[in-house]
């Protein structure tokens, strides 16, 4: 909840900017130790991305938010990837059941789950991956990843647009 607040409170300067790249980095490496414990790994893959307009810490929580997510629904021994770009955008690769297409809006509202038998999460992390895209002139792409699981990437504008 708190950071449900953080993210409806964030205001951007015009001059603020943010490395994908390390964020993108951090974020994979500081969750490794949560994959580990659950069976699971990640990876990082840098592909090229950019600086953009941004806060540092909100696109990192947005990020951490769509990991965590994707370390939840992927089968044990699978691999989370992690990818940093091409250019101003992130994505997250799991191979778990992945998004129905016709709950791909539902699952990005506020304690929305989909799977309501499962004891953990709130249904908080993707609503607020979606406010921090939006706080920032960006958007969240839900989508079916190649060979199954779920692709979720996070789309910033042009650097250059305040």
């Amino acid at each position: 909840m708190l950071d449900l607040s953080h993210a409806t409170a964030l205001e951007i300067d015009a001059n603020t900017r943010a490395d994908l790249r390390a964020i993108a980095s951090d974020v994979a490496a500081d969750l490794t130790p949560l994959a580990v414990s659950r069976g699971r790994s990640n990876m990082f893959k840098d592909a090229g991305a950019t600086e953009v307009h941004g806060d540092a810490d909100a696109i990192g929580r947005a990020l951490r938010n769509v990991v965590e997510n994707a370390v939840s629904h992927t089968p044990p021994r699978t691999v989370v990837e992690v990818v940093a770009g091409p250019d101003r955008q992130c994505s997250v690769r799991d191979h778990g059941p992945g998004i129905p297409a016709a709950q791909r809006r539902a699952v990005l509202e506020r304690f929305y789950r989909l799977d309501k038998s499962r004891t953990e999460g709130a249904g908080l992390g993707l609503a607020i991956a979606s406010t921090i895209m939006e706080l920032h002139g960006g958007e969240i792409r839900l989508e079916d990843a190649p060979g199954g699981g779920a692709l979720v990437r996070l789309i910033f504008p042009d650097a250059s647009r305040p």
